[in-house]
């Protein structure tokens, strides 16, 4: 009778509130019975009740390694073998394992054929499917799709509900939106007609993202709204977490950075607790510049650099700008010299290790990409002659791959060297990509709040990135004479920009910050003293006022043996004037 109940409310009435209650009567029959047969009977059930409609992962998981044996006893019924490798696959997919997901599909298919039980078809398939085309096997999809096409039933509601669903999938990955939109509304249909509820919030998830992938953004944020109280009312984290990371990418297609972080702070959170590790329609380009924005935030870091190598994802654009990725290799180059291998630092000793170094150092002055063999050769070996500086490069080069134990993360082709982006980060890369963005829009006009937050987000990310001159001073080789030169010259004319930005908002404390970090660059300059006690004064901070005047003058005066100029002592009595 209790099985019975549980059954009853978990496929037709998810959003009754005595569902939890019944779904532990299950459990405790499951845990004190000696029936064999009950235990396979209601196992199954409860699994699926963990997985899709509680989202509670971890239970599933003690549940799945609990009763796993439980189809290897004898007598048990084909209907309850079928029923419960169904339910794993499902668990199986949403925890991300592919492999297992697809042969617990396959045995339960096969077990299907063999005693002609045919009721779970839809659903067994549906794992299939979703596993084959989240890891791109057409093949296996195709075969799958096969399957549910010749067993479709339109007169089933509850299964044609979910036949819809998948088809408009296929069709979203494929970015024919029009074909998703046309399934997902007949699979929105369905789930109604047929009062399933979990059906319901799937189809209005997808199907708002396709609208406002199709510009529809009012109507596809109404919808999505719609799904999330549904998911809320069911109490099912799966569809919660589904919700808020479609907000997260409508919010990060938007650019809307505040409500992208808040998104993903929801819906990231729930991932970190249930254990999720998959979604349908599984997008690795757009899921990569989400888990960017999280790390950026520091929002659920763990889960995420977890996830990020778990799906082997690629760096986006934007990850080049910020050390929060998961590189393999970093190199830091602003005001000191390091290389990061799996964030270790390798630490070499000896004239042996120091010429592969200086021959990363000389890469990266250079660019980092294509730069000619022989022109590194002449910079570091510039005595040696014809084939001697060929072997020399190529011994160092030998030496550099192997101390960072990878040869893909250096390529040679053409007699040109470059290091690969796809593995190394470099911290002045990095800098100058901040530089050109942040630049770009301290020229826009200032549009809304958004902007205004762009900006402080990109001067917190590049102030953080910025430990002093390339390569440090004391690197005194011609070759990074230049790139350090041109890197400050850069970095000063944009702080002049940013400074005058937050003059003109009111910000005097994000300036005398700005103007400090100009004095830094070049203490000589009188303009950046100028303009930092001018700040300082709107803050009302007259001492710090005098005091920058006394750095001034007493630094022109040990480094020039000159005074200020008329205009810095003109700021200086006009300050001390109104005090």
């Amino acid at each position: 009778m209790a099985c019975s109940l549980f059954q009853a409310l978990l496929y037709g009435r998810p959003m009754d509130p005595e569902l939890p209650l019944w779904a532990e009567r299950a459990g405790t029959i499951l845990r004190t019975t000696s029936d064999p047969q009950l235990r396979a009977k209601v196992a199954p059930h409860l699994l699926n009740y963990y997985v899709w409609s509680d989202g509670d992962l971890p239970r599933a998981e003690a549940l799945f390694h609990g009763m796993r044996s439980i189809t290897q006893e004898r007598d048990i019924s084909p209907i309850y073998r079928i029923a419960w490798h169904a339910s794993a696959a499902g668990l199986q997919w949403m925890t991300a394992k592919t492999t297992e997901c697809i042969a617990e599909t396959n045995l339960a298919l096969s077990l299907a054929d063999n005693a002609h039980v045919h009721g779970w078809d839809t659903r067994i398939s549906a794992c299939g499917v979703l596993a084959a085309v989240g890891d791109r096997h057409t093949e296996e999809a195709d075969s799958y799709f096969s399957r549910l096409d010749s067993t479709h039933n339109p007169a089933n509601p509850l299964d044609s509900g979910l036949y819809y669903l998948l088809k408009a999938g296929h069709h979203f990955v494929q970015n024919d939106l029009p074909r998703a939109r046309e399934y997902l509304e007949q699979g929105l249909r369905c789930a109604r007609d047929a009062g399933y509820i979990n059906g319901e919030a799937d189809c209005m998830t997808d199907l708002a993202r396709v609208m406002y992938y199709q510009g529809e953004h009012v109507s596809a944020w109404d919808m999505l709204h719609d799904a999330r109280l549904l998911a809320t009312r069911m109490r099912n984290h799966i569809l919660e977490y589904q919700t808020w990371l479609t907000e997260a990418e409508f919010a990060l297609l938007a650019g809307d950075d505040a409500m992208c972080r808040d998104a993903l702070n929801h819906s990231l959170s729930i991932a970190r607790r249930q254990h999720i590790r998959n979604h349908r329609w599984w997008r690795g380009d757009q899921m990569a510049r989400l888990y960017a924005r999280a790390l950026d935030s520091g929002i659920e870091t763990e889960y995420v650099l977890g996830m990020i190598r778990q799906s082997a994802l690629q760096p986006p654009e934007e990850a080049r700008e910020s050390e929060s990725w998961p590189f393999p290799f970093k190199v830091y180059t602003l005001g000191r010299f390091a290389l990061v291998k799996e964030d270790q630092s390798l630490s070499v000793s000896g004239k042996a290790q120091s010429k592969p170094l200086e021959l990363l150092k000389a890469l990266i002055a250079l660019g980092g990409r294509q730069v000619g063999a022989t022109h590194l050769s002449e910079i570091l070996w510039p005595d040696a002659e014809g084939d001697s500086a060929q072997r020399a490069f190529d011994t160092t080069l030998h030496r550099l791959r192997r101390l960072f134990g990878s040869d893909q993360a250096l390529q040679l082709s053409d007699s040109k060297l470059s290091l690969n982006p796809a593995l190394c980060w470099v911290d002045s890369w990095a800098f100058e990509r901040l530089m050109g963005h942040l630049d770009l829009l301290l020229k826009q006009p200032a549009a809304d709040v958004t902007h205004y937050d762009r900006i402080t987000q990109m001067t917190r990310k590049l102030f953080a990135l910025h430990h002093g001159p390339f390569l440090g001073r004391e690197h005194v080789e011609t070759w990074a004479i230049a790139p350090r030169e041109r890197l400050d010259q850069r970095y000063l004319v944009l702080l002049g920009a940013l400074g005058r930005y937050w003059e003109t908002n009111s910000q005097w404390e994000r300036a005398v910050e700005t103007y400090q970090k100009a004095i830094d660059v070049q203490f000589q300059s009188e303009e950046y003293y100028q303009r930092l006690m001018q700040a300082y004064h709107h803050l009302g901070r007259t001492t710090e006022a005098a005091a920058v005047y006394q750095r001034c003058r007493e630094t022109l005066l040990a480094t020039t043996g000159r005074l200020p100029s008329q205009a810095t002592e003109t700021i200086h009595r006009a300050l001390d004037e109104s005090h």
